[in-house]
């Protein structure tokens, strides 16, 4: 059993992208992926599974947790331990009919946190469609003042595959501003919806008039 299940959710992009900000220059850029999806999203849309329950600890995530060490912690029986290699905190975390269900994390386990799991941005991001075939998806903001010769260096991991079904992949950088990105397909899709608008307006006005 997948959770969650449906084809967008299991062919999420798990490209990682990383800023070496020691080759870069300015050297003092950062690549920020925190609030890149919309607010509506992560406060409506998604949430962890119910049931699950984590707690900050002393573990090792080689070692599966004992049931005492698990309702010690204030968890159900059958926990699991994670250890942030960011931050090295570890935590107890426990999904509920974890032996019959595989969960986003354990989809995509270099990808997506346990403690996260579905309100991770990344999947947010991903899980909003596109109406078209050709589509940008945001992944971080590099915020600061550039100037020509500046360049970013970075690091890819090419993880999702496209060549089976022709696809193409890459790495846009773009210049926000108060109406966000460039977004080329807007201008003709806006362009298109009014030319329709106004000749179904013509032909509703001839037949009054006619």
């Amino acid at each position: 059993l997948l959770n969650p299940c449906g084809l967008i959710a299991n062919s999420f992009f798990n490209d990682v992208f990383t800023l070496n900000s020691a080759a870069s220059i300015p050297s003092t850029v950062t690549l920020d992926e925190t609030n890149i999806a919309l607010p509506s999203d992560k406060a409506s849309l998604f949430a962890q599974v119910q049931g699950f329950s984590s707690v900050s600890a002393n573990c090792s995530a080689s070692v599966t947790p004992t049931n005492s060490q698990c309702t010690n912690a204030g968890l159900s029986t059958g926990c699991k331990c994670y250890k942030n290699s960011a931050t090295g905190q570890s935590y107890y975390f426990y999904y509920p009919n974890d032996d019959n269900t595989q969960y986003l994390y354990e989809t995509y386990p270099n990808q997506i946190s346990p403690l996260l799991g579905v309100t991770d941005e990344h999947f947010i991001v991903w899980m909003r469609t596109s109406s078209l075939p050709t589509f940008r998806k945001l992944y971080g903001k590099i915020d600061g003042n550039f100037n020509d010769g500046d360049q970013l260096v970075f690091g890819i991991q090419a993880n999702y595959e496209v060549a089976s079904f022709d696809g193409i992949k890459g790495l846009v950088i773009s210049t926000l501003g108060a109406s966000a990105g460039r977004n080329k397909s807007m201008g003709p899709a806006y362009i298109t919806t009014g030319a329709i608008s106004l000749a179904f307006g013509l032909i509703m006005m001839l037949k009054e008039l006619l």
